[in-house]
């Protein structure tokens, strides 16, 4: 637990930490063709174009200024978010390479994201220029912006690995918990649905973090950027249905069906509304399955369920949470607290159904006692005092210890009954 809060201490220190670099970058310029004049510091780009155009699957070129105003410590790193192949240079000095640039099908296509270190002697205070020779033969009518970040080279390499271990451990506690609640009900007399459906959640859970996260150590061509997208997508479509499926379960809402069929309705009108937008659908899924969810533990504390209160305080703070964090971060951390309640929630439930199991078997004990006590009259008692009369008249002492034993089982029966 403790490497838990560490762990997380350093990634909110990360986070909210001073910038360590100043800097400022310029719109982009492009231009059609291949010179490798063009990379150079003291070119003039002053008539290039500020829009990239239809490059098709030609080499192009593209430029922008960097005025560096605090340096790091540390040596200067570049992070550039392009899709493309494309070679980086630096005040006219060749870098670094992301996959292989080429005017045809043979270019061999690079990630979305790629990090460079730039030489010391290159990463003086004061201005500086970014010139990328690039091709995009795959999407050809997908134009990314071009974005550029600078950092220190070891934060640009660390930061990302540190976030990616803190998800990981996550996701390894719910696929943990999802193949637990999984095996509790195959092996379960009684089949629970909110069981397996809290199994399903945390197992989407994990291949959302897994997903999501899988792009700072796996290098992800642009060609299959909108794969990973398309996935996360559905997965965050399963996650909206299944959790206020879950609260409507759990707290015997009336009108399932109906308020079920308005959220399919209202999800896929938003993945039709907003095609190809990913980051905003996810956005209003989660903002969805939080509505619909709201209604259910509103009319939950009305009917006075137990474990409703403990719910829409959970449901307030990842609003808040939504409000006042990074999206990437406060979608998880407001699952991650959904997924806790409904824990909560799963735990109330299982003492529910133990308190019934012991009222069940007290129960069963006292009918067991009370065919017992009507077993032993009259006959049993019949057949003992007969048996008593001659015990009596041969051993007087033995017959009254027998009678004395016989009356301490009838009180024993009677404290039980």
């Amino acid at each position: 637990m403790k490497n838990y809060l560490l762990l997380l201490l350093v990634v909110c220190s990360l986070s909210s930490c001073r910038p360590e670099i100043g800097f400022e970058d310029h719109p982009p310029v492009f231009k059609m063709g291949d010179d490798l004049s063009w990379a150079k510091k003291d070119f003039d780009d002053a008539n290039w174009a500020k829009e990239r155009g239809n490059t098709g699957d030609k080499v192009f070129w593209v430029r922008t200024k960097i005025n560096l105003s605090k340096k790091p410590i540390g040596q200067l790193g570049l992070k550039v978010e392009a899709f493309g192949a494309f070679d980086v240079y630096w005040d006219g000095v060749l870098i670094g390479s992301n996959g292989k640039v080429s005017g045809s099908k043979a270019e061999v296509p690079g990630s979305s994201s790629s990090y460079y270190s730039v030489p010391d002697s290159l990463a003086n205070l004061g201005n500086h220029v970014l010139a990328l020779r690039a091709s995009q033969a795959y999407l050809q009518n997908v134009q990314r912006s071009v974005g550029v970040g600078l950092s220190s080279y070891e934060s640009l390499l660390k930061t990302p690995l540190i976030i990616t271990s803190f998800m990981n451990l996550m996701a390894g506690a719910f696929l943990i918990a999802a193949i637990y609640y999984l095996f509790l009900y195959i092996n379960s007399r009684i089949k629970q649905r909110t069981v397996l459906i809290f199994a399903i959640i945390c197992l989407l859970f994990f291949a959302l973090l897994i997903l999501e996260y899988i792009k700072f150590y796996v290098e992800i061509p642009y060609t299959r950027f909108f794969l990973r997208l398309e996935f996360i997508g559905w997965i965050t479509f399963a996650i909206s249905i299944l959790v206020p499926l879950y609260f409507s379960i759990q707290f015997k809402f009336k009108w399932k069906k109906i308020l079920m069929t308005l959220l399919f309705i209202t999800l896929v009108t938003i993945y039709i509304l907003n095609f190809r937008h990913y980051d905003i659908t996810a956005i209003y899924y989660s903002t969805a399955m939080w509505f619909f969810s709201l209604a259910i533990v509103l009319n939950a504390i009305y009917q006075k369920e137990k474990g409703s209160v403990f719910v829409l305080i959970s449901l307030v703070l990842s609003l808040l949470t939504n409000q006042y964090l990074f999206y990437d971060f406060s979608l998880f951390i407001s699952f991650c607290v959904i997924v806790l309640c409904m824990l909560y929630l799963h735990t109330i439930q299982m003492k529910m159904i133990e308190e019934e199991y012991q009222r069940s078997i007290l129960l069963s004990s006292k009918l067991q006692l009370e065919l017992i006590k009507k077993n032993i009259q009259p006959h049993f008692i019949k057949n003992t005092l007969t048996s008593l009369i001659d015990w009596v008249e041969e051993s007087p002492k033995e017959g009254t210890a027998f009678i004395q034993a016989l009356a301490d089982e009838f009180d024993i029966i009677n404290d039980i009954a």
